[in-house]
């Protein structure tokens, strides 16, 4: 009767073992594969883009809580490493290992200091603080609409270019402003409809030296992740009408015969193949030479489950090969959406 009871007791253990051993290869599998995806492909529908627009600790965050409690088991010790030894790289390349900003060249240049910020939604969060802190010569101001969206006007910049919700305010002269438009066709319920997306494009004359300055917002991916539509924006077109757009919006700025900044919110993640596109030709200024995450949102929905922080680099200050970028600085961490984004660069 004894010895029944233990080969019961044995048996019923093996099998735990091995449910617990299958549980941790399917959870490791499916964490890889679910990093390829993002890494490769997405977002190309709503579940890929809720992947990219997660906090990228998720994954790892499940394959150490998972494995952790399962070192102790001799059993279940190599697969409950090797999940730990695969959460470490695949949070490392997120890790910020730069500590100072990158030595600038010497070449004498002449420099600019510019500010990006995405005004909507704010919470009553004024930028005032960290436009004083880094005095730039120019600030962007995207979804101007916004209530106090005037507060940058308290800094004194002598000249101002508004149109809609863009706005442009610079300590050299703007000589011409125009809207830049691009579009992408698409089917909804049988009856074809031509998407807008509006951004503005200005020349700013800097010491002698004409610029083109791009300020810019992308469509918002927040009804396309919850299913729904807004202002006749169908959820399920969204992911390609993103990638038309900034498909068309970058062959613009690359071919733009100025020295070209492009400042504001693209809503694409640091991460995946639209972000490689953005950076084939232009240059991320924080990845140059910014320190940190550099995360921009959201500021007003962090929990447990992003370690109580931001965790999107959405909002973004990117650079033609003229330039040089110097440093790189993220508003501190505020109860607005978007944090705003700073950077001096140097004209080769």
């Amino acid at each position: 009767m004894g010895t029944e009871g233990a080969s019961g007791t044995s048996k019923l253990g093996r099998t735990v073992v091995a449910a617990l051993r299958v549980l941790l290869l399917v959870t490791w599998v499916t964490v890889v594969v679910a990093w390829l995806v993002v890494e490769l492909f997405a977002p190309f529908n709503r579940l890929t883009g809720l992947l990219a627009f997660s906090p990228p600790v998720l994954g790892p965050m499940l394959l150490v809580g998972l494995a952790l409690p399962c070192v102790g088991v001799r059993a279940l010790r190599r697969p409950s490493v090797g999940m730990m030894v695969t959460a470490v790289l695949l949070i490392c390349p997120g890790i910020p290992l730069r500590t100072h900003y990158p030595q600038p060249s010497q070449v004498p240049g002449l420099r600019i200091k510019v500010l990006t910020c995405n005004r909507g939604q704010h919470q009553e969060h004024s930028i005032l603080d960290f436009i004083r802190e880094t005095q730039p010569d120019l600030i962007a101001i995207q979804d101007a609409y916004a209530p106090r969206s005037h507060d940058p006007a308290a800094y004194p910049l002598p000249y101002s270019a508004r149109s809609g919700d863009f706005w442009l305010l610079s300590k050299y002269p703007i000589y011409s402003t125009e809207v830049f438009m691009v579009d992408v066709e698409r089917y909804d319920r049988k009856l074809r409809i031509k998407t807008k997306l509006k951004s503005m494009r200005h020349v700013v004359k800097m010491e002698g030296r004409d610029l083109a300055v791009y300020n810019l917002h992308m469509p918002t991916p927040r009804f396309a992740l919850t299913g729904k539509s807004e202002g006749g924006t169908v959820a399920a077109d969204h992911w390609a009408e993103q990638r038309s757009l900034i498909q068309q919006a970058l062959e613009r700025m690359e071919s733009d015969p100025l020295p070209v900044i492009a400042l504001g919110d693209w809503n694409v993640p640091a991460r995946g193949p639209l972000y490689r596109r953005m950076t084939r030709k232009l240059t991320d200024a924080h990845a140059e030479a910014g320190i940190g995450h550099g995360f921009t949102a959201p500021g007003d929905m962090r929990g447990w489950w992003s370690l109580g922080k931001s965790w999107l680099r959405l909002d973004y200050i990117l650079s033609s090969g003229e330039w040089e970028p110097m440093r790189c600085v993220t508003e501190p961490a505020s109860k607005a959406q978007h944090g705003a984004v700073f950077a001096e660069l140097r004209l080769r």
